[in-house]
């Protein structure tokens, strides 16, 4: 006689085959990166793992006068907090769904991921970083405000290098702004420059470095 038990664990077969056959990785622990030559993937974070609202506002940076631009390069790496840039820009953000089940997936494989990204402070403290909330995902986070250094300056991808414990040849990096993906590359790393809105192009390039399907 079937029990209940074996009915569960038929059922858990039958999900575990089609996951298998869509293509979809179950488990870290039962895949492998040694084969691919890259060992970890890096984010950044406005314009990729989240999306402002606000972006076109982000998109004029370059023709706002020589103060204000220069106040947001203070408040990215820490000489000036959130409440100074709030009195010219207020925005909120969404999350990119496509790329969080990518980093799953990726890290699912094996490799390690991590959140580079130049911001600023929330507090005239500076004890309380603009970031995200839910930063698990990654094993290692590089903030410009932190560092006292921003992107694209070689030194702030090296600090992630660092910490990794890696060669920038093993590293894939994914930035919206094509200078930074360009000093990336100039320190070793792999670059996927990601078009405005469109994370699916950069996630195809993705798969296809990593050898993995990440959709």
């Amino acid at each position: 006689m079937e029990t209940n038990s074996d009915k569960a664990d038929g059922r858990k077969d039958n999900v575990k085959k089609q996951k298998m056959e869509n293509g979809i990785h179950l488990s870290r622990s039962n895949l492998s990166n040694t084969n691919s030559k890259y060992k970890a993937v890096l984010f950044d974070m406005g314009g990729v793992v989240i999306h402002y609202q606000t972006r076109d506002a982000v998109k004029s940076f370059g023709q706002v006068p020589a103060e204000t631009k220069r106040l947001f390069e203070d408040y990215e790496i820490g000489l000036s907090c959130v409440e100074e840039v709030q009195k010219f820009v207020k925005g909120f953000y969404e999350m990119d769904e496509n790329i969080l089940a990518a980093i799953e997936i990726i890290r699912e494989n094996g490799f390690k991921t991590g959140l580079l990204t130049n911001n600023g402070f929330f507090d005239k403290e500076k004890t309380r970083s603009a970031i995200i909330a839910d930063t698990s995902m990654f094993d290692i986070i590089v903030e410009s405000c932190r560092a006292g250094i921003r992107k694209p300056d070689p030194r702030f991808y090296q600090i992630a290098i660092d910490k990794l414990n890696l060669a920038p040849e093993e590293c894939i990096f994914l930035d919206d702004v094509a200078v930074n993906c360009k000093a990336a590359e100039k320190v070793g790393m792999t670059a996927i420059h990601v078009a405005p809105g469109d994370t699916s192009s950069a996630i195809d390039e993705l798969e296809t470095l990593l050898s993995i399907k990440l959709k």
